[in-house]
């Protein structure tokens, strides 16, 4: 089974199910989650294609009697390095506009707008949401904390294209981790330039999430770029949640920034605006 259905009132952008086409990701992200030893992926860094991608895809999507949303990226970024050579992201999204099914991708890649003009048709008949993942404006803290991943104003052109394709787009802001990339600064110069791109939304976590392998691999990272930190992060000990500074206060300030925008931090009005909004299907088809 490739599509996990998930249960009713999931909050993860309302999905109806949930794929990872691949196994593993190359971007180097210091802080993922998915290297933690319950995920059991070995050489995390090394990205493998699900075997059966091509040969069960179809035929799962084919039979559903439920169509709904399909979520991708959660675990593993669908833009990967092998997507250019294996295509089974477009692969994916070509059944699920054959098959009307919606489409949510959270991504650190610019690369999906090479499936631009799919999404657009999908968007047609179906909800289509797509978060751009972006957590550092600074250039050179981008690419150590995210070294493989594209450049910070890369994920901002893509996002400018997705929106002006009418596509329903936002920043995913996470994680934000303490003393690294959580100052009010960096914050609002996320906000102010997704503001001059037209996003929908920003979905912010103020914290990160530190198991085993993860916190072990996050600590080596540290230790080689940030050394001054490694007293600071120490202090979390075995805490499974690390939380920012002054989380309150900084997601008020953030959402006072965004709020006179009309762009929304929250997930239940994200999921409501884009699963109903008919607007950009509407003109579509005529």
């Amino acid at each position: 089974m490739l599509l996990n259905r998930k249960g009713q009132g999931n909050l993860w952008f309302g999905a109806d199910y949930t794929i990872n086409l691949y196994r593993g990701c190359h971007f180097g992200c210091i802080y993922c989650d998915s290297r933690s030893e319950c995920y059991r992926i070995e050489a995390f860094d090394t990205v493998r294609l699900k075997e059966t991608v091509f040969t069960e895809l179809e035929q799962e999507m084919r039979i559903k009697r439920r169509k709904g949303v399909i979520s991708i990226g959660a675990m593993s970024d669908s833009y990967n390095r092998m997507e250019s050579s294996q295509g089974a992201t477009r692969h994916l999204l070509e059944l699920a506009d054959r098959y009307g099914f919606g489409i949510q991708i959270t991504t650190k890649s610019a690369s999906i707008l090479d499936d631009l003009e799919i999404l657009k048709r999908i968007a047609v008949h179906s909800p289509v949401c797509i978060a751009v993942t972006i957590t550092t404006f600074d250039e050179a803290d981008r690419q150590w904390i995210e070294p493989y991943s594209s450049s910070t104003q890369e994920r901002f052109r893509a996002l400018e294209a997705l929106k002006k394709a009418g596509i329903y787009a936002g920043i995913t802001m996470m994680p934000l981790i303490a003393c690294l990339n959580d100052s009010q600064a960096n914050l609002t110069a996320i906000a102010r330039q997704g503001i001059s791109t037209g996003i929908d939304f920003i979905y912010p976590y103020p914290g990160v999430t530190m198991r085993d392998r993860q916190r072990d691999y996050f600590m080596s990272k540290i230790q080689v770029h940030r050394p001054d930190l490694i007293k600071v992060y120490r202090q979390y000990g075995d805490r499974y949640e690390w939380l920012i500074r002054e989380p309150k206060r900084r997601m008020q300030e953030l959402k006072a920034l965004l709020d006179p925008q009309g762009i929304t931090m929250s997930m239940p009005v994200i999921i409501a605006r884009y699963k109903t909004s008919r607007s950009n299907r509407q003109e579509s088809l005529f």
